[in-house]
């Protein structure tokens, strides 16, 4: 049976991002809250940014997309 590991990091108009990992994949959904929020509330999960497979934008609005180039310039996430 896979685990899955499922981590809110912040949902609401001020900015959306959501932590998934199933197996060795880790991913993260939305981009929203800038990358040292993400980083500090991904430590109380005991997870490191650094470690993101990949991230994937629900759509093109601020809550969802503001850090995208931040993400994309300084961590190890695919961009395609």
């Amino acid at each position: 049976m896979t685990t899955l590991k499922l981590i809110s990091l912040q949902s609401g108009s001020n900015g959306n991002g959501i932590y998934v990992q199933a197996r060795s994949v880790r991913l993260l959904f939305d981009a929203g809250i800038s990358g040292s929020q993400t980083q500090q509330r991904l430590d109380g999960h005991g997870q490191d940014i650094a470690q993101v497979d990949a991230l994937l934008i629900s759509h093109n609005q601020r809550d969802h997309a503001r850090s995208m180039g931040t993400f994309n310039a300084s961590s190890a996430c695919r961009s395609t």
